[in-house]
């Protein structure tokens, strides 16, 4: 799954064979879209505008029939990245204000599954059992993002100072992996590859893939160029390969991987 300048669309890229089929073409839809766990459907929040006004709306796109499904109502205002509940009934919103989540049927009130996600900068978990949220204690610097891993056990949160850490949703165990974001997971949750780059404020000028493991035992760089600035990592479904982007070149590159 790719998207185009400022996140416009979103496209399926077939390896190998360099296809391009076409998911949609709204406004944001790249920014955070995420498949569901049965790799299906795609999640995303997408900008609507007309009128001189803009809207936010979630969404979900099924991209083998081209069918698109409305989860929200248009807001002005609707912060956060869309994410799959394990189940794939819920979307929830992380990086936003308050707790948002969206059914794909009617039918469904509220998540039957617990997770974890971001609110005003700070790391929640939302008990689906008592239906009730409490904060995850993970240090005193505020939180931009978190990922959660296929299996849901853990988290890769992106932090504001720069920061990479790995955390149980539970919250009973914590790696910090260093400098470092826009974190991937393997397929099995075992490993993280992640950009660790650096910037005079405005270009970066230098772009590495880093891999650690979940435990931090194991912890490498996985591209070590002078001349080209490798970020946005992306895991293949099977785990054999990675996709990622040479930076203000618009290339996509695929490395295949051996890891145990």
């Amino acid at each position: 799954m790719v998207s185009s300048t400022n996140y416009r669309g979103i496209y399926l890229l077939s390896f190998p064979d360099g296809i391009i089929d076409t998911v949609c073409e709204e406004r944001s839809a790249g920014w955070g879209a995420n498949w569901s766990h049965i790799g299906k459907y795609i999640a995303a929040r997408v900008i609507k505008s007309g009128q001189g006004k803009f809207a936010n709306q979630v969404v979900v796109y099924d991209p083998q029939s081209k069918k698109r499904l409305e989860l929200s109502s248009d807001e002005s205002l609707l912060p956060g990245t869309p994410f799959w509940t394990n189940d794939d009934n819920f979307i929830y919103l992380s990086s936003t204000d308050r707790l948002r989540f969206f059914p794909l049927k009617a039918s469904l009130k509220r998540p039957s599954q617990s997770f974890a996600f971001v609110k005003n900068d700070w790391l929640f978990y939302y008990d689906a059992q008592t239906q009730t949220e409490r904060p995850i204690a993970c240090g005193n610097t505020k939180i931009l993002a978190a990922k959660p891993s296929p299996d849901g056990n853990w988290l890769a949160l992106e932090k504001f100072d720069g920061g990479l850490t790995l955390i149980k949703v539970d919250g009973s165990q914590i790696v910090e992996v260093g400098q470092g974001f826009q974190p991937s997971w393997s397929p099995d949750s075992k490993f993280v590859c992640y950009t660790y780059a650096l910037d005079n404020g405005h270009n970066y000028f230098h772009g590495d893939l880093w891999i650690t493991s979940v435990d931090g035992k194991a912890h490498f760089a996985l591209t070590t160029s002078d001349r080209e600035i490798e970020m946005s990592p992306c895991w293949s479904p099977d785990g054999k390969w990675l996709a990622y982007t040479l930076q203000n070149k618009g290339i996509i590159m695929v490395q295949e991987l051996e890891l145990e």
